[in-house]
């Protein structure tokens, strides 16, 4: 059964994005995973894995057996679906694909039909299934695509979160900020709770709309909730979270400026569905890492999967934040974006700039990136091979942004792994 990859390939339209969902939702009616209660659902235009992983982590210290599905995965497929912050094993996962795919087969013949479930329709099933079976009491999803039409959107959350948003993925979801939360937030159910960081009153008048149809109490950064930064450092930055009635002085390891205002939401909301020990939450927070945010690898390199507008702002604050030295940067990006936003926010970092590939279908042709390039870093180098970029790279801190496929090839580089694509 040949699957269709579209987080990678190239030409692929909104008619083929959507070609398949009617069948999945009925495939998984037909396999009882349309009824997975007590759902967490993670959209917004960036930060959603990172936020998906503090409330897996939260849930797990406070004793409740906890599924966690995530994408894209920067190394090996299995990092998108967790068991109590725990990969599925290589042979579970082998095991579970498996099982599905007999479950396809059998479906299309009783039916009459010719579903293929696409890769990341595959992988969802997988993680429902997994989860479904090792009875879990909470079920944490991030969204892959949008919210409304999302394979991950078959549910009623008990809890949502609708994160910043921004101008990605606009041949699908629109090409205003209010078109795409508009997709978003249809992962609202009636009576769920909704924790947003959106701050612009413009989107949330339209969120406080959708939430009062849906009768879905909503709790808003910075006027239900706060975060204030107490003390940068090197290796953890101290803050304080702040509501009516609690305050929590707290640690995490040094990452960027947007992970800590979603740290603020994960704690407002899973404050409504159970009471945190304040011990527990200081021991996650304080040891949990992001891999590929912000990620420092041999004392030297950052790596970062900061792939949209947001992402680079949030990188670049805590950067400014730090007072870390004006870097060498590595950088590629995917084609479903506009270069020029990017690479102009980028300059602001470092004149100068390395230009890579990591080889896929879907990535910005390299030399249309250096035209784009030329016109705001005094210096760009030009390398097809990411290894040759690194031996570029000469100050003192190398930055390597872009994309989660960029990342994913640096991590396996500089820590001595095969570089081949681990699907």
């Amino acid at each position: 059964m040949k699957f269709i990859d579209y987080e990678k390939i190239r030409n692929y339209s909104r008619k083929d994005f959507l070609k398949s969902l009617g069948h999945f939702k009925r495939f998984c009616l037909h396999l009882g995973l349309a009824d997975i209660s007590r759902t967490i659902i993670i959209t917004g235009s960036s930060g959603k894995g990172t936020t998906a992983q503090m409330v897996s982590e939260l849930l797990t210290a406070h004793g409740c057996r906890t599924g966690l599905y995530t994408s894209p995965h920067l190394i090996h497929v299995t990092e998108r679906i967790r068991l109590n912050n725990v990969c599925i094993p290589v042979r579970r996962f082998e095991h579970e694909e498996q099982y599905i795919l007999r479950r396809v087969r059998s479906f299309n013949r009783k039916n009459g039909m010719d579903y293929t479930p696409t890769f990341f329709e595959l992988l969802t099933l997988i993680a429902l299934h997994y989860f479904k079976s090792e009875r879990v009491d909470f079920t944490v999803l991030e969204v892959g695509l949008g919210g409304r039409l999302d394979a991950t959107n078959i549910h009623h959350p008990v809890l949502t979160f609708i994160l910043p948003v921004c101008l990605d993925h606009t041949r699908f979801l629109g090409r205003t900020r209010r078109k795409i939360l508009k997709e978003k937030q249809e992962v609202i159910r009636r009576g769920s709770i909704t924790v947003t960081g959106i701050k612009e009153e413009g989107l949330l008048s339209l969120l406080r709309k959708k939430c009062r149809r849906e009768g879905s109490p909503l709790f808003i950064f910075k006027k239900d909730f706060h975060i204030r930064i107490v003390r940068p450092g090197r290796r953890s930055i101290r803050f304080v979270y702040r509501e009516p009635g609690r305050s929590l002085e707290l640690d995490i390891p040094v990452t960027s400026e947007g992970i800590l205002r979603n740290a603020g939401l994960v704690l407002c909301g899973l404050g409504k569905i159970l009471k945190l020990d304040p011990v527990r939450v200081r021991k996650v927070l304080g040891k949990i890492r992001f891999p590929g945010r912000f990620q420092v690898v041999r004392g030297r390199y950052i790596i970062d999967v900061g792939h949209n507008s947001l992402a680079v702002d949030s990188f670049i604050k805590t950067y400014r934040l730090l007072k870390e030295p004006e870097p060498d940067i590595i950088f590629t990006m995917m084609n479903d974006k506009k270069a020029g936003p990017f690479l102009e926010r980028l300059s602001r970092l470092s004149p100068s700039l390395i230009l890579t590939r990591v080889n896929m279908e879907r990535e910005y042709d390299i030399q249309d990136l250096f035209r784009i390039a030329k016109k705001y870093f005094n210096e760009v180098f030009l390398t097809k091979d990411l290894a040759n970029g690194l031996a570029l790279a000469r100050r003192k801190r190398v930055v390597i942004i872009g994309s989660f496929y960029l990342a994913g090839r640096a991590l396996r580089i500089l820590k001595g792994e095969n570089t081949d694509e681990k699907h």
